[in-house]
Order: C-alpha cells, then structure tokens, then sequence
C-alpha cells in the first residue's frame, strides 16, 4: 500500500510533531546523534476520546494483548490457525456481547456480522514510515532532515506562516537565532524547502488530458489528481484516526425494548445497516465522502479560480472529522476551469457538467472497483480489515448537486420535482439513480448518439428535466444513489435561506428601521453578539453572524403583527433548530415533520395582497424544496449537521487558497 504524508501529516501542520511523541525519544530539546529506538507505534495516544461507555475501545488499550482475544478464536493476535490461515477476529471497535448501553444512555444493537479483523499482521503506521528512503537516517534521529525537535518545529511553523522567501530569510538573519547555542541548520528559506521535500511524500499526484471530441477549449484541460483508494487507505491508516474510527453500523434507541430510535452518527443511519447486510460476513463497510465547489482565488488582478475535489471518510466520528485541525478532508483533485471555444451556452454548460463528472469518475476508479470485490486496509495499529467503499456523501451547494444529479436548475435533485412544485407541503418521488440512467438509455436505444448528436441529446433529456450529462460518475459505483448521497446542506440550505428570505419578509413586516431598532436594544450578554447597527444594512456577511441574528430573530417580532405570520416564522426556526441537533430521536423526527408542515399550512399570509410580505407570487424556492430532503436523510446516514458545507469550505482555505 502506498504510503501517505497523511498518515503522519507531514509538513502541513505540526501534528507530525504530535504523534512522535507517542514514541519514546530523548528530551525534546535534545539533539539528535547515535541511538536507536525499536519502539513502534501500535500504542496510539487517546487525545480526544469520544469512545462510548462499554465499547471495546473502553476496555482495551490501543495495543492488543492476548486477552483481547478470546481462545476459541485462535489465540493471540497474529497467529496462525493449524490451516496456516490467519481466521478473522473480534475487532476493537466492537461492543462484546449483543445489547447495551453508551456513555449517553443510549441502548445500541450492532450489527452482528461488520468489520471482522482479517489479520493481525497489517502494516502498522511506523511501518509505513520506515518504508521512506530515508529510514535508516530516521532510525538515528526521527525528526531527519531537520537536527532536533525544536528545530522540526520551527521548519514547519515558517512553513504554515504564509510568510514570502524573503521575509523567511529575513528571519533567519536574526542574531538571536544566529547566535543561539543550537542555530538552526538552515539559513535561507531555499534550503528549508530543500529540506521540507526530504520529508515523507503523500500519495502521488497524477496528471490526465480530458478532450470533447469535436469541441475545442482555449487551454487544454488537464486535470490533476490523486487515487481515490490511495486517499482512503491514508486516513483509514492515520494515527490520530485509529481510536476514532467507526465501523460497526448499529441501531441506537431511548428505551430498554429498543422502540424509539435515535440517529447521530453515520453509522446509525438506515443505509449503512443495509450496505452492510449486502456485503459478506466479516467484511467492512467505508462511507466515502466527496466534496467539489469552485472557489475564487483572487479578485481583480489575475480572477483565478479553482474547483477542487475533497475527500473524506464518513466513518471517523463526525466530532473528530470536522474538526479543522484535523485534516480529514484531503485534496484528491482539482477540476480545470473550462474555456471552451463553443458559442452555444447550452452546450457549454453540459460540456462543462461532463468534464465535473470526467473528473470525479477519474478519481473514484479505484473505489468503485474495491466497492465490487473489496480491497484489504490496514489502520495504524496493524488490523487489516476487508473495506468495501461506498457513496456516503456528497457535500456540495444546490448548483452542484443538480450538476451531480444530472438534472436541470430548475429541478429537484433528490426529488421528481420541478419549479412551479418547489413550495408544495409533501415532496415528490425520490429521484433514484437508476430512473436517471433509464431515461438516458432510452434516449441512446432511440438511436441518438450522446456525443456525436450532442445538441439533440441535451433537447430530449430537458424535456425529461435531465441536464444532458452522459455517463455520470456513480453510475457503476455499488450502492451510489443521488437519493441517498446527496446530503442536506445546513450552510445552505438553512441559513442562507434564512437570510435571503425569513430575513427579508420581516425587514418587510416591520421595516428595517424597527427591526434595526430592536436589535440595538438587546442587551449585551456574554456569548452572543451585538448588533448596534442593526441587521439591514450588514454587508460582506457570513454565515456565523447570520446564526447570530437566528438567535434573536423570534424575540425581536412584533407581537401586533398577525399571529399567523409569526407563527409561520416560528415553525419555520423551529425546523431550523431541531435540524441541527447532534442527536435526533424519531419522536424529533415527527416534530420536525411538523413543523415543516405547520409553515406550509400557514404561508399564505407571507405573500397575501393584504399584507406583502413576500412580493413575488408562488413559492417556488429552490432552498425551501431541499428542506423536504432532510427528514428522510435523517434516517438514512443521521444527522444532518455532519454533512455541512462549512467544514469543506473551510478546507478550502487550507488546501488550495493558502497554497495559492
């Protein structure tokens, strides 16, 4: 298995830093010179337990012993059976038994056949680490090419400075460095790259030329990326990970005779149960986690722009994997921004979904082939498991996942749903992939080539509410369903939706010199902001400060406005809220089902002649359709909150925006 910089994240942050001190080295301001440490890293620290109360994680340390393991099982971990085959065993993310109780009360059953160790024999991450060219130097001194630790430090803390060639040097001219008793080993900021490139590399990037016959571009497109599978097997193999994984889908309920369910993880959604039923005995599931959204780079001078592809794994704890400094969302490509030559809009834009789909198909290659057959992983302490990868998500804004979909802006990409139905109180049909690629089949059967015939292939699919896209990536990926993996978007789907309309129809009610008014008024308390300004004119506004304006939104309305308007508001934040929680039971799940429906029920008066709130006639609100989405999802992958924009958008700023 390639080795990954992810596995120890190297020079990207100084979490490198981190995980060696889970091995046993010399004082950390000592330098290094002869020695040997034949410590290994199968003892991973526990930094940031989530670990619920009665898992095997509870009872074990990261290392196994042979009391790990029961007797019948096979005996100590790594050995072999009479047959000379290594059996499966009990693996450390498993409960021992059948029902119990977490740390949060909850009564959870798992699921009796998921993530069975194959072998105790995998390679471990000190392993993967020995593996780089320059080992032997490492045996002697672990943090080669730099002398020291405090000298490692430094490298990687001017390297994460944003800091120009110059201003390093600059730095590194400074007598109190020059003079010190250990001056760094490096005087210009040419040799500190020189010595950053010696470090582990990650997995290889790769380049691929996509061309549309028939339909020349200004610049050829070529996209950059790296294996899908490659980047999976670095964070399943990542030390801080390893204690953090969750792999056994189970059921979570409120009462003892498990009756009333509850979802959180993604684990204890519907669909991983169902994915792993599919699957063989023993074998583990991988929740694969995609995210793609074009990002500005700079503005005026230049304009550049990238559309980067990130990947995730579902199954770290949701805590742990939107944490930003984490790092668990890795650059797996970057989409060229097209400039083709062809004066057709139409054709343009479909050209341009075709090359999203080229890219994201040339990156998952390697995930939907171990999806059919399975491909042995490893985590950092050894364990190899039997991983099937799946679709368990696509993070992206509302443009994008019709562009994923392969339907049109106008329509729903969840839902057999168009426009002019976007406001009705009940959804429409799930829109399953397999519907999709049916009618695109049935345009090809009626002897229309796809490519050849473009521009008739993209007037049949409108007429069906299809963009035009042929071929889209999840089309051949095992279990990928655009129903299922295109995740509700709180960013988006809650709180820019909030401010471009809640906002809106009461800056209408009361003005927005008394709703301005009456957030001046509020008084100064100790985490929450002020607004002494008011809320009308903000401008440049983020999302954070618009969840500070939800916080106060219902306290500051008129008590003389029509209580069906308020009440239509209320149920509207009460969605909102309860959407967000951590932890959503099914009697939340109805009450958030009503609350929806409570809106519907009373709307009308929001755009009523009377009172015009809301100008524009019907409710044809693309945000407020993809709300009906996120009741389903809770059951299907849990809560919503994990699959959030935020965390990606954020990513952007530290793989490419930073870089840039």
């Amino acid at each position: 298995m390639p080795f990954d910089a992810a596995d120890i994240d190297v020079p990207a942050n100084n979490d490198f830093l981190a995980d060696a001190d889970s091995i046993n080295v010399p004082a950390e301001d000592d330098h290094c010179e002869d020695g040997l440490w034949d410590n290994d890293l199968e003892s991973v620290p526990d930094s940031e337990s989530e670990i619920s109360e009665g898992s095997a994680l509870d009872q074990t340390d990261s290392s196994f012993s042979s009391e790990d393991v029961d007797d019948d099982e096979g005996g100590p971990p790594g050995t072999a059976h009479t047959d000379g085959s290594n059996s499966p065993r009990r693996s450390r993310y498993r409960h021992i038994g059948g029902t119990y109780r977490n740390n949060k009360g909850r009564y959870v059953v798992e699921h009796p056949t998921a993530a069975e160790v194959v072998s105790f024999d995998g390679e471990t991450a000190r392993a993967r680490f020995g593996r780089d060219i320059f080992a032997k130097q490492r045996k002697k001194c672990l943090y080669y090419p730099f002398k020291s630790r405090a000298e490692a430090e430094l490298a990687l803390m001017l390297d994460d400075s944003g800091m120009s060639n110059r201003e390093i040097d600059g730095f590194l001219k400074n007598d109190y460095l020059r003079k010190a008793n250990k001056p760094p080993s490096f005087r210009l900021a040419q040799r500190l790259r020189q010595l950053i490139e010696m470090l582990p590399a990650g997995s290889q990037w790769k380049w691929k030329e996509i061309k549309f016959e028939g339909y020349e571009t200004k610049a050829p497109l070529v996209v950059y990326y790296r294996d899908g599978l490659e980047c999976i097997e670095s964070l399943f193999a990542d030390p801080r990970f390893v204690n953090h994984l969750d792999l056994i889908p189970r059921r979570e309920y409120l009462d003892e005779d498990c009756t009333i369910r509850t979802y959180n993880e993604m684990m204890t959604g519907q669909i991983p149960w169902e994915v792993q039923d599919c699957l063989p005995d023993g074998a583990t599931s991988l929740g694969v986690i995609m995210s793609s959204d074009k990002t500005q780079l700079s503005h005026g001078t230049g304009n550049a722009a990238a559309h980067p592809i990130l990947l995730s794994l579902g199954n770290i704890k949701s805590s742990i994997r939107n944490s930003g400094s984490s790092h668990a969302f890795l650059l797996a490509a970057l989409i060229p921004i097209p400039s083709f030559l062809e004066k057709d809009e139409q054709v343009r834009a479909v050209l341009e979904q075709r090359l999203l789909h080229e890219c994201y198909d040339t990156v998952t290659a390697s995930l939907k082939a171990a999806a059919q057959e399975g491909h042995k992983i490893s985590n950092a302490v050894g364990e190899e498991y039997l991983c099937f990868p799946w679709l368990a998500s696509v993070m992206v804004d509302l443009p994008e996942a019709t562009a994923i979909a392969g339907v049109m802006s106008n329509q729903s990409p969840t839902f057999v749903t168009g426009k002019p139905n976007f406001g009705d109180p009940l959804p429409g049909e799930p829109r399953r992939g397999r519907l999709t690629m049916q009618i695109m089949e049935e345009i090809v059967r009626s002897g229309v080539d796809p490519d050849a015939n473009l521009r008739q292939f993209i007037t049949l699919c409108r007429e069906k509410g299809l963009s035009g896209v042929w071929k889209p990536f999840w089309r051949d990926w095992r279990f990928a369903d655009p129903y299922i993996f295109i995740s509700p978007d709180a960013l988006h789907g809650l709180h820019k939706q909030f401010y471009d309309h809640d906002l809106k129809w009461a800056l209408k009610a009361l003005t927005p010199i008394e709703l301005d008014f009456r957030y001046k008024l509020l008084q100064p308390r100790v985490g929450f902001r002020q607004f002494p300004k008011g809320v009308s004119s903000l401008k440049q506004i983020t999302m954070r400060e618009v969840r500070e304006i939800e916080k106060y939104f219902i306290g500051c309305m008129d008590s003389e406005l029509p209580a069906q308007f308020l009440l239509a508001l209320r149920a509207l934040m009460d969605f909102r809220y309860r959407t967000q929680a951590e932890d959503i039971s099914e009697p939340d799940v109805s009450r958030i089902t009503e609350s929806l429906a409570e809106f519907h029920r009373l709307k009308s008066i929001i755009n009523d002649p009377e009172h015009k709130y809301r100008e524009v006639a019907g409710w044809a609100i693309p945000k407020l359709e993809r709300m009906q989405h996120i009741i389903p999802s809770i059951r299907m992958m849990g809560a919503p909150h994990q699959y959030s924009t935020d965390r990606t958008e954020n990513a952007h700023i530290e793989v490419v925006k930073v870089p840039y």
